[in-house]
């Protein structure tokens, strides 16, 4: 399946059968984003289960954003199972194209992809998802202003 990011486009749904269909599997976006004053991007899973926004302990190192150790989450998987969060990281900078919006982490020894980023970025940057029939998903996100929208 392609994943599409784009900048807010005006574009409305398209009424179809995609969605009539089942599906067994859905893909989870990705994209690159630039985490704090880091020079390079790093990819970030874009995924709409997480509450939470996780960042790698690995990235953490690199970026040394200030943290706090005594926070008192756990995080639980589906299977039920529980581990703790290495820290957490009150406020670090996300910027996706032009948007930029600052953001809470917590610290996790291993992860799928050195960010996560949960429901909170997803409500921060009003992210609007959309399948077109063809198989196609792509997201529109904004800055808290309402300027700088951007698209993938």
């Amino acid at each position: 399946m392609n994943v599409v990011l784009t900048i807010d486009s005006e574009e409305e749904d398209s009424p179809g059968s995609h969605y009539s269909k089942p599906h067994w599997v859905r893909a989870t976006m990705e994209m690159p984003v630039r985490i704090g004053n880091m020079k390079d991007p790093v990819v970030a899973l874009i995924d709409h289960g997480s509450e939470i926004n996780l960042m790698s302990k690995d990235l953490y190192l690199k970026g040394k954003w200030p943290i706090t150790k005594d926070h008192g989450w756990k995080i639980r998987a589906a299977t039920t199972a529980t581990e703790d969060l290495f820290a957490a990281c009150p406020s670090v900078q996300v910027k996706i194209g032009d948007v930029e919006i600052d953001q809470s982490f917590f610290m996790q020894e291993e992860v799928s992809h050195p960010v996560i980023l949960g429901q909170p970025f997803i409500t921060a940057s009003r992210m609007k998802t959309k399948v077109l029939d063809i198989g196609v998903a792509f997201a529109k996100i904004r800055s808290q202003s309402g300027e700088n929208p951007y698209s993938s």
